[in-house]
């Protein structure tokens, strides 16, 4: 078995002196989606899935306090298809979520 470590979306919020520990109050903290990837004898096992293609396509669907709060950075390279992909595996890989 073999797990793989997956950021599926950066965020920035404001804090980064509360949320980091370093910093002002009001500078930019640096938080990650953290999701896992198993590989296992029956298809891969996605857990967690972060923010989607969809999300991206449409940031609005996040909700306005989200995106004021938690500012994702958006990049459609942190998608977990991508990083499927990425990894030399195929979407329909994935058997489990």
């Amino acid at each position: 078995m073999r797990v793989h470590h997956l950021n599926c979306a950066t965020m920035c919020p404001y804090g980064g002196r509360l949320v980091n520990g370093n910093g002002t109050f009001l500078s930019r903290a640096h938080i990650v989606c953290h999701c896992l990837l198993v590989e296992s004898n029956e298809g891969l096992v996605l857990v967690d899935t972060g923010l989607g293609a969809g999300d991206l396509a449409n940031p609005k669907r996040l909700g306005g306090i989200f995106d004021a709060v938690a500012r994702p950075l958006l990049d459609p390279r942190e998608t977990a298809i991508q990083q499927v992909i990425r990894l030399g595996f195929k979407p329909d890989d994935v058997r489990h979520v």
